[in-house]
């Protein structure tokens, strides 16, 4: 994700970590929150899919999520820090389970238009929790472009691009082997009890010809999430789903392709 730093000159990483933590205290760091999105997603050569989500983003990086498509329940999840999810097609009265990393892969390989609506979940929920800077470290200035910092990930070979315009982060990029996997523009900052956090945001991954847009409704910060929201309960007899069958319904356009403009 991108930074862009108006009026400054090239700068070494003390000064890229200083203009950093001025951002964490414009926009502010939240213990665990919750949030009510709406998501759509526009594939090139197929309908529009509508999704209304409301998440429980935890302290640790965990995420309970609770989701209707075209306003019909949908899908009840939790999602563990590293990828990992149990979830609950509720239509279907199926369980799957699988990681956000399959999901994203069907994504960049083309089999999944739409999908990033869910494999991003995690991203968009550190955002909501952190700020637009997450949790990356080692900021330093981009080599050729004054207005771009850059902050490694975990020591995954990845990096975090942020473009500021001022004291605003107007969008964001994972970056892989200097190619950005997704980005994401903010728009139509708010700030809500102290946080200022994007009240738009549009989404585009490598591979996937998807325009995506997430609208935030509702957004608040609190000290934890209680084990009764974070509880994943499903009924044992509903039979498990492939990842496989999970991504056709996901992206399926099943319902009013017409659906109001979030």
């Amino acid at each position: 994700m991108l930074l862009i730093a108006s009026g400054c000159a090239m700068a070494g990483r003390g000064e890229a970590d200083d203009q950093i933590r001025n951002l964490r205290t414009t926009y502010g760091v939240a213990t665990a929150v919750t949030a009510d999105l709406r998501i759509i997603a526009r594939p090139a050569d197929g309908e529009m899919l509508a999704f209304n989500i409301t998440l429980w983003a935890q302290h640790d990086g965990s995420l309970r999520m609770s989701c209707t498509k075209y306003n019909v329940p949908f899908l009840e999840c939790i999602i563990a820090p590293d990828g990992s999810f149990e979830g609950a097609l509720v239509r279907d009265k199926q369980r799957v389970s699988g990681t956000l990393q399959e999901i994203a892969a069907a994504v960049a390989a083309g089999d999944a238009a739409g999908g990033a609506a869910f494999s991003e979940l995690l991203t968009m929920a550190t955002i909501l929790r952190l700020g637009p800077m997450v949790d990356a470290d080692n900021w330093r200035w981009h080599d050729e472009k004054e207005h771009v910092l850059l902050g490694d990930l975990d020591g995954d070979k990845l990096e975090w691009h942020l473009h500021l315009n001022g004291m605003n982060v107007s969008s964001a990029s994972l970056v892989a082997d200097g190619i950005p996997q997704f980005t994401m523009t903010f728009s139509h900052e708010r700030e809500f009890e102290r946080l200022k956090r994007p009240q738009g945001s549009r989404l585009s991954v490598r591979g996937d010809n998807t325009a995506y847009v997430f609208r935030l409704r509702n957004f608040a910060a609190v000290p934890g999430i209680s084990a009764t929201n974070m509880a994943f309960n499903a009924p044992e007899d509903w039979p498990h789903t492939t990842i496989e069958a999970f991504l056709e319904a996901l992206v399926a356009p099943d319902g009013d392709a017409s659906s109001p403009e979030p």
